[in-house]
């Protein structure tokens, strides 16, 4: 006898789902609350390329004939409540893409205007070739020599101007043999074998898991946490997301428009997704995952079993600290903290998870008054600063949410906080040597630092290091530059793969403002400090050390921790003696913040 199932496993050829996506009457929708799209261009090529060679590229999850306020893919217009979609729970980045390759549909990422991608393919690659064969246009839209824009060889331009799946590649071939006209005729016919391919990927089968329309939801969740379990990396977020589009109208709501109100920020801009995890770490100290998703289904800890009264009593919990996450100034004062932090930016920043967990345990923080507030806010700093450089949330995000915020949120007094969060912090870093074993493993953690103390880009007099690493102008956008540059030490007789090892290690690396590092070049640091140089253009660079009094220039040098007269020491004594700098001075930026007496 046949086991009774509540999924069915699918395969679609690409034709069926753009079909099923298809902008009007679309059969498969996205919760309006999901993530918006995130990947990039890459992550688009990519996925193209994995379909070209037959590669894997992961199953969709949908939920057939789900009732929730819903977006077709592609799209930011919403589609009725009262509409019955098959609902997409994860493949959404996926399937926003196949519309991108395959349609030309632009798309909107965040706050920005919509914008489309299109990609250009190399058909002279045999199939079996390890080599780019995909790529961006140029800004122009050039193409290059032998190459084809992928999508003239997946649609043709209809009588009414719309974009359709190309049945004539005659034309197309005989266009691309004009414009490539000294190509051989064995390399044509690569061309014209590799065109057709690219040509028929609309029959390439992805695989697909459908829940049933008879599936409940607590089962649902249970398809979904070992699908999880088994290799299948789900977000367990946007699965809880999905639900509350069906069941907490207004908790969904309030955090939608939270999200949308939001002023563009530099270091990050949280999507609905991320507050429903800042609102469940905040409520119940857990990250979004299936313990929490437990907790809304109304599962009671003790006895294992569900009560409706506890779900609604836990959805209003959740829904009464919304005026608490979901607040502007809040928000906007706790980024405050994480600039004064030194991360000005979000390419300094390694762990949304830390961010997320530290807003939640802010906000417990600036609930008690017995502190002053600059006392708190420099405590939330410098914890974020520690969960930087020991990536606390590199691994086991779950897990360590959960113990940070029980270690927090049950405590009286602000005092208290502070006070556990030294103890944690002395607990790890006990004293200046474990600073050492920590700081290799956390990119950027001395520019970090240095944004922290609030100083100026190396070598430079005006220019604030944390504007510039904010800036996208490009005479003043932050650059890592080489102590001892790469050209230099080829000069110095390094071989090739003593410069891999050497050039790009921590030690040697330093921010700095693009037109400062151009005029430093591959030059030694002597010259570029003491003697001057040489432009590649004719012009005199003066010497770096005659724009600074001695006060300045000791000043700039402890705050990158540059050791006395490094400017004449070999490379291997540099390096030597800035590591034994390194962990001091991130020590000092640590104890700057520790302002509770």
């Amino acid at each position: 006898m046949a086991i009774p199932t509540k999924f069915i496993n699918e395969q679609h050829p690409i034709d069926y789902i753009l079909m099923k996506l298809q902008d009007e009457n679309p059969e498969w929708a996205i919760p309006d609350m999901q993530r918006k799209f995130v990947w990039k261009d890459s992550q688009i090529i990519n996925l193209l390329s994995s379909i070209y060679v037959g590669f894997p590229v992961g199953a969709i999850l949908y939920w057939e004939k789900a009732t929730a306020s819903s977006k077709a893919i592609g799209q930011t217009g919403k589609i009725k409540a009262s509409e019955q979609l098959d609902l997409i729970i994860d493949g959404q980045q996926r399937l926003t893409s196949l519309k991108v390759i395959f349609e030309g549909t632009a798309v909107l990422r965040k706050k920005s205007r919509p914008s489309s991608v299109r990609i250009q393919f190399n058909p002279l690659v045999p199939l079996e070739a390890d080599t780019v064969r995909f790529e961006p246009l140029g800004k122009k839209g050039a193409i290059k020599h032998g190459w084809i824009d992928v999508l003239e060889v997946l649609t043709q331009v209809n009588a009414q101007g719309k974009r359709e799946r190309r049945t004539d590649l005659l034309s197309l071939m005989d266009d691309y043999r004009t414009k490539n006209s000294d190509l051989t005729k064995d390399e044509l016919a690569i061309a014209q074998k590799n065109i057709s391919r690219l040509n028929d990927l609309y029959s390439y089968r992805i695989p697909a898991v459908k829940l049933l329309s008879t599936t409940t939801h607590a089962e649902a969740a249970e398809i979904f946490v070992r699908i999880n379990s088994s290799g299948t990396k789900l977000d367990m977020a946007d699965f809880i997301m999905t639900t509350l589009a069906l069941n907490s109208e207004s908790i969904k709501t309030h955090i939608h428009e939270f999200s949308e109100s939001l002023p563009d920020s530099a270091i990050f801009e949280p999507e609905p997704i991320d507050l429903l995890a800042a609102l469940i770490a905040f409520t119940f100290g857990l990250s979004a995952g299936s313990t929490a998703y437990e907790l809304l289904k109304g599962k009671d800890p003790a006895t294992g079993k569900y009560d409706e009264d506890l779900r609604k009593a836990n959805l209003a919990k959740l829904e009464s600290n919304i005026p608490h996450v979901c607040s502007e100034q809040n928000w906007g004062q706790f980024l405050e903290t994480v600039a004064n932090a030194g991360i000005c930016s979000k390419k300094y920043l390694n762990s949304e998870s830390a961010l997320i967990s530290s807003y939640a345990i802010y906000l417990h923080l600036i609930s008690k008054k017995d502190v002053r507030e600059e006392l708190k806010n420099n405590a939330i700093s410098l914890w974020i600063l520690f969960c930087t450089l020991t990536r606390r949330y590199s691994a086991h995000t779950d897990n360590q949410t959960r113990s940070d915020l029980h270690e927090f949120r049950n405590l009286k007094t602000a005092k208290e906080i502070i006070q556990k969060i030294y103890a944690v912090i002395d607990e790890k870093l006990p004293g200046e040597s474990s600073y050492s074993s920590y700081y290799k493993e956390s990119e950027y953690i001395v520019t970090i630092c240095a944004a922290q103390r609030n100083t100026t880009t190396l070598f430079s007099h005006g220019n604030n290091l944390r504007e510039a690493m904010r800036t996208s102008v490009k005479k003043s956008r932050l650059e890592e530059h080489h102590i001892f540059p790469k050209g230099y030490m080829e000069k110095m007789g390094y071989s090739p793969e003593e410069i891999d090892e050497k050039v790009d290690i921590m030690e040697n690396l330093a921010p700095i403002a693009s037109a400062e590092n151009k005029k430093i070049s591959d030059n030694s640091p002597v010259d570029y400090v003491i003697n001057g140089t040489t432009g590649k253009n004719g012009a005199t660079n003066h010497p770096i050390m005659d724009a600074f009094s001695k006060t300045e220039w000791k000043h700039m040098c402890d705050a990158y921790a540059l050791p006395d007269n490094w400017w004449e020491l070999s490379y291997d004594e540099f390096i030597k003696q800035r590591a034994a700098l390194i962990p001091a001075m991130i020590k000092s930026r640590f104890d700057s913040l520790r302002t509770l007496k």
